[in-house]
């Protein structure tokens, strides 16, 4: 690791450099790899664990053992961050999408799947704290411009911020449109911890993602020092070219799979057949 943080100050990568610095010093003082002694430092010290979800269920699918196994042993926080639907008209995808869920008011569907996630945390004693930010396959423009308003009396696309699920949501590429709000859900993730003197984040790692991932992951990068990111599951599952993890936890899969099995708005989707594939969850040091 010392060599490989020489050879980028060597080539002037800064960034690479201190990546690397940051992660040998982590490496140092959590024991000779992070692997799981990560877990074992939070919870010998009792340091708070802020999972921050971008959607109502994405913390339980990516992380769920993990957050069984710390609920108990230190204090754990969720941040659900795109918690609300909006108001018709919708895009096609998202016409779909609620068609699958069996509902056809996204406000509706989203006051039912609030109440199945709040549920589900405090099974485990754990705080749920929605944000409230509106969901990417319904997020409208604030100020539409007036050929948007009048081609989008005849196709809603027009109206949306990523009006095509396969194209815009599936992305990657964050629109400047939401580049203030990005903002707001930062001040409010601040103002989460700033009482706070020493936390993790976790969050997802966001490749071959949704774009609200994609969002979650960069405020958080950007924001907090100590980052821990999940694999996101079902998505991660089908990324062909996988890191290799720091560290990977698999146990708590009982307590997992029957958090999973609350989702009951949700479960014909993520598992058509309806029974839950278990994976294991993969972790990166930021």
């Amino acid at each position: 690791k010392k060599n490989a943080k020489r050879f980028a100050e060597d080539h002037l990568w800064k960034k690479v450099a201190e990546k690397m610095d940051e992660l040998y010093r982590l490496k140092t003082k959590t024991g000779d790899t992070p692997n799981n002694k990560i877990i074992e430092h939070i919870i010998e010290n009792k340091i708070p664990c802020i999972f921050v979800s971008p959607h109502l269920d994405d913390a339980i699918l990516s992380a769920g053992g993990l957050i069984s196994h710390l609920a108990d042993k230190t204090e754990v926080k969720i941040v659900n961050v795109f918690t609300r639907g909006s108001k018709p008209p919708y895009t096609l995808s998202a016409k779909r999408f609620l068609s699958q869920c069996g509902q056809e008011n996204a406000e509706i569907l989203f006051q039912d799947r609030i109440i199945e996630d709040s549920n589900l945390f405090a099974s485990l004693n754990i705080e749920s704290i929605n944000l409230g930010f509106i969901d990417g396959a319904f997020r409208k423009y604030n100020n539409p411009s007036k050929i948007r308003i009048f081609l989008g009396k005849f196709i809603s696309e027009f109206l949306h911020i990523y009006p095509i699920h396969r194209i815009n949501i599936t992305s990657n590429r964050i629109s400047p449109s939401d580049y203030e709000m990005m903002l707001n859900i930062k001040t409010e993730l601040r103002k989460l911890t700033s009482e706070m003197k020493e936390f993790y984040i976790f969050c997802p790692f966001a490749t071959d993602t949704h774009i609200d991932h994609v969002i979650v992951r960069k405020i958080c990068s950007d924001t907090f020092k100590r980052v821990v990111l999940w694999s996101d599951y079902p998505y991660f599952k089908n990324v062909s070219h996988k890191m290799k993890a720091d560290f990977i936890w698999d146990k708590n899969r009982q307590d997992k799979e029957r958090l999973i099995s609350g989702y009951k708005s949700q479960i014909k989707i993520l598992f058509p057949k309806e029974k839950i594939e278990l994976r294991s969850e993969s972790y990166y040091i930021k």
